[in-house]
């Protein structure tokens, strides 16, 4: 398909480049491109690939008049190749991936930015965040609060990242770990960013500050915990290949993690019996992990709610621990 850039050309080559693969992802698309004009820093391209949305996401993207904005379409073909397609045509020294439900605060880009021109040993940064349900309003949740620099073996036990639009890279980083692969369609960051980390020991740091919120509603991609397992699955098969006596070494807790980012999906879409089937796997992998990791019990005890209590009584303890379906 032929580019169409939504206004005219920026004057300076931008500083990073922004990557936001869109597929129907009207209702709350205004929300994520506001987040990026809202920036601090305004020396970015935003690049939205339409990959052959059917909604009035074309006709919205469209309506921003911003010669930073730069517009593609192509034919359904999935996310990872929507984002390779916004990479090979970008410019900028510096990479980031925005999903089209999310929102980055104001200081997102100008701090990951200092942070990685201040340090030359790093190739990615990402930050902390937090979750917000479909109306935008707080579920009570955060991510992993790591703390310094994240190696490739931790990250393979328990991806701390824990999500795409908190992630900024240099675009050598990405070259270097041999690029974006377009086959592991839903978790081609994931792949990414492991593969970033074994560029060099300790290149990969967290900042220690909210700077992204994350979106969970039911439509969107990551609801679907069948599928990711099975991507999942793909991409340790990829570095077992890659890194056999290492991801042979971490598999176990790594699935038994993995499990309970699965059976959270689940449990969110009040599918309690499988969470908890799902959870299980997890003990199975590593028992002793399993039982030491609190996040676990947690889980555990809120599917079983989930599963026995009338669903009045578990929506008010759902609220009064802090997570709102709305």
């Amino acid at each position: 398909m032929d580019e169409s850039q939504v206004s005219g050309e920026s004057a300076d080559t931008p500083r990073v480049s922004i990557l936001l693969a869109v597929y129907n992802g009207a209702k709350y698309l205004s929300e994520t491109i506001d987040s990026v004009l809202a920036q601090s820093m305004s020396n970015w391209e935003l690049l939205i690939i339409n990959d052959g949305s059917t909604d009035s996401s074309k006709a919205l993207i469209q309506s921003y008049q911003d010669p930073r904005i730069r517009y593609f379409e192509q034919t359904n073909s999935g996310a990872a190749s929507a984002i390779l397609r916004g990479y090979n045509e970008s410019a900028g020294e510096f990479v980031a991936f925005l999903d089209q439900d999310d929102i980055w605060l104001s200081e997102f880009l100008q701090t990951h930015l200092e942070h990685l021109e201040n340090r030359k040993d790093l190739q990615a940064t990402f930050s902390w965040f937090k979750l917000i349900d479909s109306s935008g309003r707080a579920l009570g949740l955060h991510s992993q609060r790591h703390l310094g620099k994240v190696t490739f073996e931790e990250l393979l036990r328990d991806f701390t990242i824990g999500a795409t639009s908190n992630v900024v890279m240099r675009r050598q980083a990405i070259e270097l770990a041999g690029g974006i692969d377009s086959e592991i369609q839903r978790m081609y960051d994931l792949d990414l960013f492991l593969r970033i980390s074994r560029i060099e020991n300790g290149c990969v740091e967290s900042i220690p500050s909210d700077l992204m919120l994350y979106r969970r509603h039911g439509s969107q991609m990551s609801s679907n915990y069948g599928v990711l397992m099975e991507e999942w699955e793909r991409v340790f098969a990829k570095l077992r290949s890659i890194e056999p006596d290492v991801v042979r070494k971490q598999f176990p807790v790594a699935k038994s993690n993995a499990a309970r980012y699965f059976a959270r999906v689940a449990y969110e879409q009040m599918r309690y019996l499988a969470s908890l089937q799902i959870l299980g796997q997890g003990f199975l992998a590593a028992p002793v992990s399993f039982l030491l990791d609190l996040r676990n019990w947690v889980t555990l005890g809120a599917a079983s709610c989930g599963l026995v209590l009338p669903r009045t009584v578990h929506r008010w303890l759902e609220k009064a621990a802090g997570f709102d379906r709305g």
